[in-house]
């Protein structure tokens, strides 16, 4: 049954692939889907679909319906749960359709994902976290009374540190990748999580190609729809006993500490923290550095602490260094910068 199951997911997705790759174009005319190349934000000057959303929750929804909107993957309760998480990722996905075309204000997207986030947790329960386990030092602390407005801070934290995170070709679809496949490695004796990481990573894969080729772009639906199914994900994992804070924290470390700064900076001065601008890391180091560089040093500074981090299990350690590493770079750039 389970490579019937495969098979059958293999064959409905190459059906997909090809349906998008043909009208991914025509698709983005029709809903006037494009990035807009004349924001001074924008490193890349291409006139390209924001489709990545689409793409992304059509392979969901397809999921899904072959499953008969059975989310056991995600071990939800009841049809309720199920049917709440579905329309959760539709309204990310028209936030995010009407944030890419209409350009909404920060504190409108703020406030909806609140309550898109609020209304999930409350009724999930199984996304409540009642301690903070810390493997390194073997550290636990306890945050039950206040567990309901930590998940949605964290949900609405990593929705829009990976926001911030895209800006470049490859570099937040990727990162979404790396998650997966983390996830993959850490569920590697549980199979009934397979087909769900399966069909995500296809559909993601595919969304790179089209991205290398200046094809696609994730735009903010397709980047509210992964944070918050990989938030999800993250949070049943680590209540389940798969992860611990420190490998979340280092797992999410790169968009997070940007989104920090930035959010620091634009407070001092006197803007909005959820305003964009083109202080971010990929934007500092443009100047020097072409986009495929940049993306390769962003990527390698997310794997390799990961990567030594799991294997000698010393995450703090990894924390460190790669924020030392971090705060090194935006320093030399941004000397270099002022110099030209």
């Amino acid at each position: 049954m389970i490579n019937f199951e495969f098979l059958l997911i293999l064959l409905l997705h190459t059906i997909l692939v090809f349906f998008f790759w043909k009208y991914n174009y025509k698709i983005a005319i029709y809903l006037g889907l494009f990035d807009d190349i004349n924001q001074q934000r924008k490193i890349k000057k291409t006139k390209t679909p924001l489709t990545g959303g689409l793409i992304v929750l059509s392979f969901i929804y397809l999921y899904f319906f072959l499953n008969q909107l059975d989310l056991t993957i995600l071990q939800y309760e009841n049809f309720l749960i199920d049917l709440v998480f579905l329309t959760a990722i539709s309204f990310l996905f028209i936030l995010g359709f009407c944030d890419d075309k209409y350009d909404l204000s920060p504190n409108l997207k703020l406030t909806i994902l609140i309550i898109l986030f609020s209304i999930t947790v409350y009724l999930d329960k199984s996304l409540l976290i009642s301690e903070l386990d810390f493997k390194t030092f073997n550290l636990s602390f306890n945050i039950k009374s206040y567990s309901f407005f930590f998940v949605i801070f964290c949900l609405v934290v990593f929705s829009n540190a990976t926001n911030m995170f895209d800006g470049i070709n490859l570099q937040c679809s990727s990162y979404f990748l790396f998650i997966i496949l983390y996830l993959q490695v850490i569920f590697a004796n549980n199979l009934e999580i397979y087909p769900f990481l399966f069909s995500l990573t296809i559909g993601i894969l595919f969304f790179i190609f089209l991205n290398i080729n200046n094809k696609s772009y994730l735009g903010d639906s397709g980047v509210y729809i992964l944070s918050f199914i990989l938030g999800i994900l993250i949070i049943k994992s680590y209540n389940n006993g798969y992860l611990y804070c420190d490998q979340i924290l280092l797992m999410m470390l790169i968009p997070g500490i940007d989104m920090i700064r930035l959010t620091f900076a634009r407070i001092y001065n006197g803007k909005h923290p959820f305003k964009a601008d083109n202080e971010h890391i990929h934007h500092i180091m443009s100047k020097k550095f072409s986009e495929l560089e940049i993306f390769l040093i962003n990527y390698n500074l997310i794997i390799i602490p990961n990567i030594l981090a799991y294997i000698f299990e010393q995450y703090i350690l990894f924390i460190i260094i790669t924020i030392i590493i971090y705060i090194f770079i935006i320093m030399k750039f941004n000397a270099t910068n002022k110099k030209i």
